[in-house]
């Protein structure tokens, strides 16, 4: 990926430059707690218990080949373009294949939409054989090896399930398109919950279509006298929850529940625990091909 285009990405992730080899390595610690001191010589048997662990971040690989001929400039006399048109677009590919990646999803051709991406479709992958990003199956173990899958269904345990169901509301008859809003906050109290996000200590980030954007923008209008896009700060984050917002249509649908219905995925997650790797910078090679 661009290296001067990861400034794009700081918002939602936390980017690590410089990437090498066929996998970085990637610790982490479990959650500290703190006990009252209760005498001078505290006994250092009162410690407490940290766990370690690490995680596995391994580079994908993309290309693009794109046909410039002499040709074509000396037939459209009347457009100026140059290779310099063709980078822009190549440029503009790259960002929307940034997407792809950072959410786990690849685009069907067939149901013409997005999808998660597939072990097996994962294992193309020409040097590393893996996939990852939020959706997707991701890696974990020492050797970066052990399988690891959010699931689509809600376990019903506010300290383990990772899904908001398509038709939550915190009051009120649900119905199959639920409140946009009920299921943002209800994601933010879930992880609350489980100490994983405190406003002003870290950053909570969502991924949202540009019709959900919208939705929650016309809610504003109706809340608030003084409407004037002011849910929207700097472009990306939203002033009413206290989130930076990702907007991208390449979230995938999921069908749930006993009915199979078929809902948007929209990720949440914590923006320090969420990295994004530059192995690389992307290279540009003209060649003459007559």
């Amino acid at each position: 990926m661009l290296q001067q285009d990861s400034s794009l990405v700081t918002p939602y992730f936390t980017v690590m430059n410089g990437c090498a080899g066929k996998s970085v390595e990637i610790p982490y610690n479990g959650m500290a707690a703190m006990k009252e001191r209760t005498q001078r010589a505290e006994p250092i048997t009162n410690r407490s218990e940290l766990q370690f662990g690490n995680r596995h971040m391994r580079p994908r690989h993309f290309l693009n080949v794109s046909q410039f001929s002499h040709d074509d400039k000396m037939f459209n006399t009347n457009i100026d373009f140059s290779v310099s048109n063709i980078i822009t677009e190549v440029r503009a590919a790259i960002n929307r294949t940034r997407d792809e990646v950072l959410m786990g999803v690849v685009y069907d051709p067939v149901d013409k939409c997005y999808r998660k991406l597939t072990v097996a479709e994962a294992s193309k992958n020409l040097y590393t054989g893996i996939g990852g990003g939020l959706l997707a199956t991701n890696y974990t173990g020492l050797d970066g090896t052990g399988l690891e899958d959010l699931g689509d269904e809600d376990t019903g345990n506010d300290l383990t399930t990772n899904v908001v169901p398509f038709d939550f509301k915190y009051s009120g008859t649900k119905t199959a398109t639920g409140a946009v809003l009920d299921k943002i906050v209800r994601g933010i109290e879930l992880l609350k919950k489980r100490q994983a996000y405190k406003k002003g200590v870290n950053t909570c980030v969502l991924a949202l279509t540009a019709r959900q954007l919208a939705e929650i923008q016309m809610w504003e209008q109706a809340q608030n006298k003084n409407y004037g896009f002011g849910d929207l700060v700097n472009g990306y984050q939203n002033r009413i929850l206290g989130i930076n917002i990702l907007e991208t249509e390449m979230l995938p649908f999921a069908k749930v529940g006993p009915n199979q219905v078929e809902a948007r995925i929209c990720p949440m997650w914590v923006k320090e625990d969420a990295i994004y790797g530059v192995w690389d910078d992307v290279k540009v090679r003209i060649d003459s091909n007559l």
